[in-house]
């Protein structure tokens, strides 16, 4: 597999750790373990993520399209005992109302046309959402934004250089949102 699919990767590795299990045990930032539970949506069809593309006026990478052929939604690191912790990558069904919700709350800055919310943290309000003007080199992925609530759009942080590499790192982090480490 390339890097284009190392989130895909991560993300068989994980299935292949956790087997029939749903659950395990992470460590933390602060070196505590903690349980952490996931699910995985089943692949769907290509039509059906064109048809996300024509509600959302978008052209989505080929990264998201090829994770979301695989996995539509899925549920990473959540924490069982509050959902303080952990990520949901929204299915196609939730898609565009997630979208919708997003540009009906963040009303200060103008919403890019080019924006895709994606997922959506746990325990806070933040949203992962693509930049899709802004691609990679290779033209397979594109920037991958930190929507963090109550922020204006103008001020989110960039969290990684596509949506492949920012789930293979999030897995490896075990759930931590490491773009926000600092050196």
């Amino acid at each position: 597999m390339g890097v284009e699919h190392a989130g895909l990767a991560a993300l068989a590795a994980l299935r292949q750790l956790l087997g029939d299990r749903t659950q395990m045990l992470v460590i933390n930032q602060r070196g505590d373990l903690s349980l952490r539970e996931f699910a995985f949506g089943k692949g769907i069809e290509e039509s059906e993520i064109d048809r996300l593309e024509e509600r959302l006026h978008v052209h989505l990478p080929s990264a998201y399209r090829a994770i979301l052929g695989a996995y539509n939604g899925l549920t990473l690191f959540d924490d069982p005992d509050g959902h303080q912790w952990g990520f949901h990558l929204f299915s196609v069904a939730e898609a565009v109302d997630a979208q919708e919700q997003h540009k009906r709350f963040h009303t200060r800055d103008p919403w890019p046309d080019s924006y895709v919310v994606v997922a959506h943290s746990f325990g806070d309000l933040d949203a992962i959402v693509l930049d899709t003007a802004r691609v990679t080199h290779d033209g397979l992925d594109c920037l991958v934004l930190d929507a963090a609530a109550g922020e204006r759009i103008s001020a989110w942080e960039v969290a990684d250089n596509g949506i492949s590499t920012w789930l293979d790192r999030l897995i490896v982090s075990q759930g931590s949102k490491y773009w926000l480490w600092r050196v």
